[in-house]
């Protein structure tokens, strides 16, 4: 996954929760908001998101 797709699915998911706050309480949207802001830092840095250099779909 890159950066980019992984930023798109983290903000869908940042989206749900807020509209899932009402049923489920606040405790998803601060955890989602604590790893936006963690993943935003690291974009930012230019730090990979995740532990692999591997490019998705490439063949080893």
């Amino acid at each position: 996954m890159t950066n980019l797709a992984f930023v798109e699915f983290c903000f869908y998911v940042l989206i749900s929760a807020r509209k899932w706050k009402n049923q489920v309480g606040s405790g998803i949207s601060n955890i989602v908001s604590k790893l936006m802001s963690e993943m935003k830092t690291k974009i930012i840095e230019g730090q990979s998101i995740t532990n692999t250099n591997k490019i998705v779909g490439e063949h080893s």
